[in-house]
């Protein structure tokens, strides 16, 4: 998929999904509020800005809250099953 067509989601707001993600958020991010407890496996989550930051990296169910940097724009989603992130704005 070009990265010109990968999905943008202003916030605050949730992104929801099944499976492996990767998504754009419109926005200054605060908070990660995930629900992964209807997943399995390895759940993971990467924010991108300057850097490669990896805010979770848990065996699913999973639930919990992470800090997100003010400027990460960019997330990448690797799971197995349903999950959804409520993303907080300051």
């Amino acid at each position: 998929m070009p990265f010109t067509e990968i999905d943008i989601y202003p916030i605050p707001g949730i992104v929801s999904g099944n499976g492996d993600y990767v998504f754009l958020v419109a926005g200054k991010p605060d908070k990660l509020n995930i629900d992964a407890s209807q997943a399995s496996r390895n759940f993971a989550i990467w924010g991108y800005n300057l850097y490669r930051n990896l805010l979770v990296n848990e065996i699913a169910p999973y639930t919990g809250t992470v800090l997100a940097e003010s400027d990460m724009r960019t997330f990448v989603i690797i799971g197995t099953g349903e999950w959804s992130i409520e993303i907080t704005t300051r």
